[in-house]
C-alpha cells in the first residue's frame, strides 16, 4: 500500500507542473495551439490519474469484500484515494482550458465529481455497513464513468476536426 501512495503523489507532481502550464495568465509569446497543448497534456494527466483512482478503489472494495481488511482499513484507504481524487478535481477546476475544449473539460471534471460522490459513499459504508450507501455509490460510480467516455468522444470528436 505504501508503494501505491507513494506512485499517486508522483502523480500528484506531474498533475501540478501540468496545472502551472495551463492556469498561468498566457503570456503575448504563446501561442493557441500552445494553450491547446497545455490543457490536453493536463487532461491526459487528469484522466491517467482517475483511472489509477478506480482501479485502486476496486482493489479495496475486494480485499473488503473477500475479507482481507476489515471496513476500518477500507475507509481509510478509501478516505486517502479521496484525498488524492479532491486534489485532482481542484486542479482541473482551476484550469482555463481553451474555448474549443469547454465541453471537454465540463465531462472530465464531471467525471471526477461523480467520483468523489463514489469514494465518500464507498467509505460510509466501511464506516457503517449500511447497504444504502452502496446503492448510491454505485450510481455515482455509473455516472463517473458515463461523464469520462463522454470526455473521451469529445476528445476524438475535437481530434477529428483538426
Amino acid at each position: 500500500m505504501r508503494k501505491v501512495l507513494l506512485n499517486y503523489l508522483a502523480a500528484l507532481n506531474f498533475l501540478m507542473f501540468c496545472l502551472c502550464s495551463c492556469i498561468l495568465p498566457v503570456s503575448g509569446s504563446e501561442s493557441q495551439s500552445e494553450a491547446e497543448a497545455d490543457y490536453l497534456n493536463l487532461s491526459d494527466a487528469v484522466w491517467k490519474q482517475y483511472n489509477e483512482d478506480i482501479a485502486y478503489a476496486s482493489a479495496i472494495l475486494d480485499q473488503y469484500v473477500n475479507g482481507k481488511i476489515s471496513g476500518s482499513e477500507a475507509m481509510m484507504a478509501t478516505v486517502s484515494v479521496y484525498t488524492l481524487s479532491s486534489h485532482m478535481y481542484s486542479v482541473i477546476n482551476q484550469a482555463n482550458p481553451p474555448k474549443k475544449y469547454l465541453n471537454l473539460h465540463y465531462e472530465t471534471a464531471s467525471a471526477i465529481s461523480n467520483l468523489l460522490g463514489y469514494l465518500w459513499n464507498l467509505s460510509k459504508y466501511y464506516e457503517t455497513s449500511d447497504k444504502n450507501y452502496t446503492l448510491i455509490a454505485s450510481d455515482y460510480f455509473s455516472l463517473s464513468i458515463s461523464d469520462l467516455e463522454n470526455a473521451k468522444k469529445e476528445r476524438s470528436a475535437l481530434s477529428r476536426a483538426v
